[in-house]
């Protein structure tokens, strides 16, 4: 079942087999999996299985397969994650497998998910962190409405140094100001 299908990618609920590919590229880039805040100890096969288990029943976190329309291929993962009903806040992630960088489909995918956040969710605001040095991650969030809120200052260790991790939020009202033509199939405009 496809979920917000279109080009240049669709989203759709994670598979298995996604996640043992996840895994294989987490074990080849262990740089990845510590920018994403819904990583868990996922080091074997049946830790993964275990966690996607409880992922799908749970209502707090939200994980979707990016499949590059074109090809069929998955192409990374996108996802929601701490949601607090109370607050109307998530942490967003997302990663991509490096062939799929550069083509569209995190801009795609992180619009996708935030129509459905703020539209099925009913979520307030999301928030994302990213490494201060990934300059077209970040890039990539100011064009998506996000703003930067705050650093972590020193707060990753990576290849002999200590970066900064900065935080960036989106609030509903201000995504909305930059896509209002952005809505679920069958669902009314305001």
């Amino acid at each position: 079942m496809e979920i917000f299908a279109g080009e240049p990618a669709y989203l759709r609920p994670l598979e298995r087999e996604e996640v043992l590919a996840s895994l294989e590229f987490f074990r080849a880039e262990p740089e990845v999996p510590a920018n994403l805040a819904w990583i868990l100890p996922l080091n074997n096969v049946e830790s993964q299985e275990r966690w996607l288990r409880e992922m799908r029943e749970s209502d707090r976190s939200y994980v979707f397969a990016i499949i590059e329309a074109a090809g069929g291929r998955h192409a990374g993962n996108i996802g929601l994650h701490d949601i607090d009903p109370k607050d109307r806040d998530a942490e967003l992630g997302i990663f991509l497998f490096p062939e799929f960088r550069g083509l569209g489909l995190a801009q795609c995918a992180i619009r996708r998910l935030l129509l459905w956040g703020f539209q099925v969710r009913n979520l307030h605001r999301v928030r994302l962190r990213v490494r201060a040095y990934n300059q077209p991650a970040r890039e990539l969030y100011r064009k998506l409405g996000f703003t930067r809120e705050g650093v972590l200052r020193e707060a990753y260790f990576l290849n002999g140094r200590f970066w900064d991790v900065e935080i960036w939020g989106v609030l509903e009202q201000e995504w909305r100001g930059l896509y209002p033509e952005d809505r679920l199939p069958g669902t009314p405009t305001s």
